[in-house]
């Protein structure tokens, strides 16, 4: 039968349900007291409760929501205060019906008036308003790992199961029964919600281990499971023994390693601006002679543009002034250094030439961090007093040289890092010149000149920041190239296993496209780089997936019988 709905002269709203045929003028005349008789309209017109100002604009529903979205989550909200007072009547045995019969006609004049079942979705937002009723009295949540995503959606959902009415229920066992169902179902969605909006929030906002990122940076891949590390990591190291798969992993991590050197190779080259050439070069004894020969060519071609330096008046009066400053038993021996270092050196002309004025500084910085980490105070001195006169060294080469001198000082910073790739490589264990993390940190460590270490305790070592990340991500040693994995797959396939499932080299082929040098960059790349809305719509979603299992209870509730 059709239903029309009609409003009155006096502003009430009425819903006419009329016999087949009957058209919306016969439900008007019926309602405004006209021609059409009550026996042609089988059912009265009933007449619908009017609505508070609060109500009418929820009926018309806000833009965000549209249409009576927005009194879905008004029942929702009511639902949580209905629900508290059956419990008390029943728990109680006062006022049960009249309790119960009040909460019946909320619910009737909510499906009466905004046809919830008519929308998609209404159920879910009713979910959203009983958590925003219990949201005042909720301690904090915080979303964590999966498991405790799960927890925290189970318990709000069962929570919502609780604060949610128990219609038409009959004595007290049948109210309890179906209260004690409503919280299960409750959990069981609000676990769903919870933990399916965890792992979605993960996806698009994934959590990258910083120090793998770090490498990424320096385009240096590491393999899937050093980039989620933890148990991850592990378990990529332990099915390296699988065959294809344990191959793919293992060549994986080891172009991890030779990427790591190159990496560094670029920092010794970047200052002379011949960074990019880095990534052709070889890797071990050949890659680290070949830096050393581009640092060599720039210093040598940044000498032969240079001019003899003067010694001018300032540096004399430098040197002296210094000389005043060291300690009085330490005098003798900063003049007999500057005598054989400086001025023995000195031409004729009284000037220092650009070769001879670069070993002087390098000398004087010897002996400067050796007397620096002296454990006498008056040698600390002196070594800081001659590594003033390095600097004047350079300040005289500079005065002399404004184009070139820039140039040495940055060859200097390539040195430095060349040094470290020189002692790394040349430790026990590294294969051919190529080191590990573990031995470059080594380096690190060695190269520091600070007193007792300080520049590396401190962690601010030139290089040490990158040296610890990989350290912590990659691979502790230079993998092998896979020999044994492969002598296992020929036992496998011909000493006896020849009933081996085909599926399982298949599967593991498939897994190994994720170690092949393109397979690596772009899983690399599909576990770290998201849109930033991504990011922030999964870092929203992993914050309310606790919150989601009122909804999810909601969800799971409407569906029950």
């Amino acid at each position: 039968m059709p239903i029309f709905e009609v409003m009155s002269p006096d502003g009430r709203k009425y819903r006419v349900t009329a016999p087949n045929g009957a058209t919306q003028e016969d439900a008007i005349a019926y309602v405004q007291g006209g021609s059409v008789a009550p026996m042609a309209l089988p059912e009265q017109a009933k007449p619908q409760q009017s609505m508070s100002p609060i109500g009418q604009a929820l009926s018309g529903g806000l833009p965000m929501f549209g249409g009576g979205y927005a009194a879905d989550m008004g029942m929702g909200m009511k639902q949580v205060l209905d629900a508290g007072a059956q419990v008390l009547a029943r728990a109680t045995g006062m006022g049960v019906k009249d309790t119960e019969a009040a909460n019946q006609r909320t619910r009737d004049l909510y499906e009466q008036n905004f046809a919830p079942e008519s929308r998609p979705g209404a159920a879910l937002l009713r979910g959203v308003g009983q958590s925003l009723a219990v949201a005042p009295v909720t301690p904090a949540l915080a979303a964590g790992g999966l498991v405790r995503s799960v927890a925290q959606g189970a318990g709000m959902g069962g929570s919502m199961g609780a604060l949610t009415p128990v219609y038409g229920a009959g004595d007290d066992a049948d109210f309890w029964k179906q209260k004690r169902q409503q919280v299960i179902e409750g959990a069981a969605g609000g676990g769903i919600a919870g933990g399916a909006s965890s792992v979605v929030g993960r996806v698009l906002a994934p959590k990258v281990n910083p120090q793998a990122q770090m490498l990424l940076d320096q385009d240096v891949t590491p393999t899937p499971g050093q980039i989620l590390g933890g148990a991850w990591k592990t378990g990529e190291e332990k099915i390296r023994s699988v065959p294809l798969l344990g191959e793919a992993i293992t060549a994986g991590q080891r172009r991890a390693i030779e990427e790591y050197n190159r990496s560094l190779y670029r920092k010794a080259l970047d200052p002379i601006g011949l960074g990019k050439e880095a990534k052709a070069l070889p890797v071990g004894n050949d890659g680290i002679r070949a830096v050393g020969d581009r640092l060599s060519a720039a210093y040598d071609g940044a000498l032969a543009r240079s001019v003899p330096s003067p010694v001018d008046l300032p540096f004399k009066s430098a040197l002296t002034k210094l000389e005043s400053m060291v300690p009085r038993a330490m005098r003798k021996d900063f003049a007999d250094i500057i005598d054989s270092q400086v001025r023995a050196r000195v031409t004729q002309g009284q000037t220092l030439t650009p070769t001879v004025a670069k070993e002087v500084e390098s000398e004087l910085g010897r002996l400067a961090v050796g007397y620096r980490g002296s454990a006498t105070e008056s040698e600390r001195q002196l070594g800081r007093a001659l590594q003033q006169a390095q600097q004047e060294v350079r300040a005289l080469v500079a005065r002399h040289n404004p184009v070139t001198a820039p140039e040495l000082r940055k060859i200097d910073q390539g040195w430095s890092v060349l040094t470290q790739l020189e002692n790394a490589g040349s430790m026990l264990g590294a294969k051919e010149g190529i080191f590990t993390p573990a031995q470059f940190l080594n380096a690190v460590k060695k190269s520091d000149k600070s007193i007792r270490d300080r520049a590396f305790a401190r962690g601010t070592a030139r290089n040490q920041e990158i040296a610890q990340a990989a350290d912590s991500v990659l691979s502790q040693r230079y993998p092998d190239s896979g020999t044994a994995g492969r002598a296992m797959l020929g036992g496998a396939l011909g000493g006896g296993l020849g009933y081996l499932n085909p599926a399982i080299p298949a599967a593991a082929g498939l897994g190994a496209l994720a170690y092949t040098p393109i397979g690596q960059r772009a899983t690399a790349a599909m576990m770290t780089q998201r849109p930033q809305s991504a990011k922030e719509l999964g870092e929203l979603l992993k914050r309310l997936s606790p919150y989601l299992g009122g909804p999810g209870a909601a969800g799971l509730l409407s569906l029950s019988p």
